[in-house]
């Protein structure tokens, strides 16, 4: 069989899949068996990219590891097979295990009536439409970056922040840019606090 991206990009994947289940204890004679391909040395051939699985081996091995076909061949890096979970990482960027934390604290909300992720997930949508939320992780980001790194960075300057407002850029060195960065990140987030504290329609709709 020849090579190509696509099945290299299967192998790669199912070689992933396998590694993963052999944490779990599991060989690729048990997992042939129990997914109904029935060879293991068939299984070897799909991972090293020797024999092309066929859309039989596809579907067995999909509902197997309980991936999506599209997942487990490459396309897509959702391994959900709900196609709404992969419409919402599509959509969002989010990542998939997030979407799935966000669904089920709205299912202990609807089901248990726990008012603490409810309070927990309108404290989180009313963050979400804050700009300086947004601001505030990307200070973090990059105050990481310049710690782990210990490099120049450049941090643009905003009037909002106390910063000349001519775009100017400011030339900070190592564990200077980390502090900094850290520094404007605690007093957007400061700012948001405050500004929860004084919203009275989220706690009108808690």
């Amino acid at each position: 069989m020849k090579s190509t991206d696509e099945t290299k990009a299967f192998a790669d994947r199912l070689s992933d899949l396998l590694d993963e289940a052999k944490k779990k204890g599991m060989n690729h004679r048990q997992i042939a068996m129990d997914s109904g391909l029935g060879s293991h040395a068939s299984l070897s051939k799909y991972a090293s990219d020797t024999t092309e699985a066929g859309l039989n081996g596809l579907v067995k091995l999909a509902r197997y590891f309980d991936v999506s076909l599209d997942y487990l061949v490459g396309i897509s890096n959702v391994r959900s097979r709900n196609t709404t979970v992969k419409k919402i990482v599509d959509y969002t960027g989010l990542y998939e295990d997030a979407v799935g934390v966000l669904h089920d604290k709205q299912s202990e909300v609807e089901e248990k009536g726990r008012t603490g992720d409810k309070a927990a997930l309108g404290l989180l949508s009313w963050l979400l439409i804050k700009a300086d939320f947004w601001r505030a992780l990307k200070y973090m980001f990059f105050a990481l970056m310049a710690d782990a790194r210990n490099e120049d960075i450049e941090v643009e300057r905003k009037s909002k922040l106390s910063f000349p407002e001519d775009g100017a850029t400011v030339q900070l060195l190592g564990d200077e840019a980390g502090n900094y960065l850290s520094q404007q990140a605690e007093k957007l987030l400061s700012g948001l606090i405050q500004a929860l504290r004084e919203d009275e329609e989220v706690w009108e709709n808690d």
